[in-house]
């Protein structure tokens, strides 16, 4: 009797803790509803358009992949809660790149490396133009990818070294300071069938399209979007299987408390410092595969600049690390004008910039003139 009473005073406790959960779940989420334009979603046009390698993503080779960004409401209810922000075509090479030139086994080539900033998410890929130049017999290889920090940039390195034996006479590392608390990624299952297939059970983030059936914008939101998102989840939820257990796994996985906690408190004051560290260490060794040759620009945003910097103290000791490996840097200062309204990444003119202290860089390098 009394086990009994053990059990159904657990399974109370138990009970209770999850009626609390979701009420406070609940109330959090009515609290910082967003009725503003909040929410990005990068639609690809449906099929090649990226491949997971190992620890890292990359574009599929020689494609020419259409990509759209759009801005949404988190709740959709007209096509006036959607704003088209960026429609352009991204063109890739031999091996994957943003860049026109193939790269072949065995070339002298001079590696710039970054994120976003440095594929050119955006408007129409800088580096298109940067390419045309000639340095001697070096050729200038594009290794920017979205999303990715110093950590995926070794891997990307080593991995299109060793594959094409490459000789690398020197490296520009083009950095946005956030891109040092950035971890490896590649995409889930869900991702990568919604961007092949165009099944997609998810809104916000990755998303496959097939443009080619639609004739105007009006009707790839009316038809894609207004919709599709009336019946799907939000962000990168996942299908949820049957049984408690994993109901309440799924509703783990998709709160936003938690979420925002793990964000605010454990990632910033607890993980940061380590992955802060690690990569430092992934920039030491591409500083050993560049024989030291290594030079790097670091992009303003429009949160983070040279005069701001010194609020987080994890950037300081990144500088204090630059100045005692002696490696040569400089500040490439896009204005706020530089930007898209509703995105974080840089338009026509903060590309230009970026271009501009990327052909600066690379004078500033032995040997490459």
């Amino acid at each position: 009797m009394l086990k009994n009473k053990k059990y159904i005073l657990f399974l109370i406790t138990i009970i209770s803790i999850f009626i609390t959960f979701l009420v406070l779940e609940v109330g959090y989420r009515f609290l910082v509803k967003s009725n503003i334009i909040n929410l990005k979603v990068m639609l690809y046009q449906v099929g090649k358009n990226f491949k997971n390698e190992k620890d890292f993503v990359i574009y599929q080779p020689n494609q020419s992949i259409r990509h759209m960004t759009l801005f949404t409401k988190e709740e959709i209810v007209s096509p006036n809660d959607i704003i088209i922000g960026t429609d352009y075509n991204i063109e890739t090479n031999n091996l994957g790149l943003v860049m026109k030139k193939d790269i072949y086994k065995n070339d002298r080539v001079l590696l710039i490396i970054g994120d976003s900033f440095t594929e050119g998410q955006g408007a129409e890929p800088w580096f298109y133009d940067l390419e045309k130049d000639n340095y001697l017999n070096t050729k200038l290889m594009n290794l920017g990818i979205m999303g990715s920090g110093p950590m995926g940039w070794l891997s990307l390195t080593n991995h299109l070294k060793e594959k094409n034996s490459l000789n690398i006479d020197g490296v520009i590392i083009n950095i946005i300071l956030p891109d040092l608390y950035r971890l490896k990624w590649i995409h889930n299952e869900n991702q990568k069938k919604c961007l092949y297939e165009g099944f997609c059970n998810y809104r916000g983030a990755f998303q496959g399209i097939d443009f080619k059936k639609y004739k105007s914008y009006e009707e790839i939101i009316k038809y894609e979007f207004l919709n599709k998102n009336r019946k799907i989840g939000s962000g990168n939820d996942i299908i949820i299987n049957s049984g408690f257990l994993a109901f309440t796994k799924s509703i783990l996985k998709q709160s936003k408390l938690l979420k925002d906690i793990y964000y605010g408190i454990v990632r910033n004051y607890f993980q940061n410092p380590k992955i802060l560290k690690r990569n430092i260490d992934a920039i030491s060794k591409i500083n050993e595969i560049a024989y030291k040759n290594l030079y790097v620009n670091i992009i303003t945003t429009k949160n983070i600049n040279k005069n701001n910097y010194i609020l987080d103290k994890n950037y300081k000791f990144f500088f204090k690390y630059l100045n005692e490996n002696k490696i040569d840097f400089s500040w490439c200062e896009i204005s706020i004008n530089g930007f898209h309204k509703f995105d974080d990444h840089p338009n026509k003119m903060g590309y230009k910039k970026i271009r501009e202290c990327t052909s600066k860089s690379i004078l500033n390098l032995n040997n490459i003139n």
